[in-house]
């Protein structure tokens, strides 16, 4: 596939992106080398390459996710900068 004036023209209809004529041969040649690259990557065999989530192996270090039965309202409230008898308050968002 092969990039031209007109498709880089249309490309940019259809994203609202206005584009100066003389900008138009530096796109051109930039999105037919992006076109180049990805059909390369197409021709690269992966069909032994199991698929990966994360690109290293490292492993999350997770935590037990244990309840703390010893804070009390009082503990958590008392970082609060404004309180409403055992509540949070919060500036009205919506008017």
């Amino acid at each position: 596939m092969s990039v031209d004036h007109k498709i880089v023209k249309k490309v940019a209809n259809l994203a609202h992106i206005e584009i100066k004529e003389e900008k138009i041969p530096f796109l051109t040649d930039e999105l037919n080398k992006i076109i180049q690259w990805v059909e390369q990557l197409q021709g690269v065999d992966t069909h032994n390459i199991s698929p990966l989530f994360h690109s290293t192996d490292q492993k999350m270090i997770l935590r037990k996710d244990e309840a703390d039965l010893h804070t009390t309202k009082e503990d958590i409230l008392k970082n609060a900068p404004e309180k409403m008898m055992d509540f949070f308050s919060v500036p009205k968002v919506i008017e």
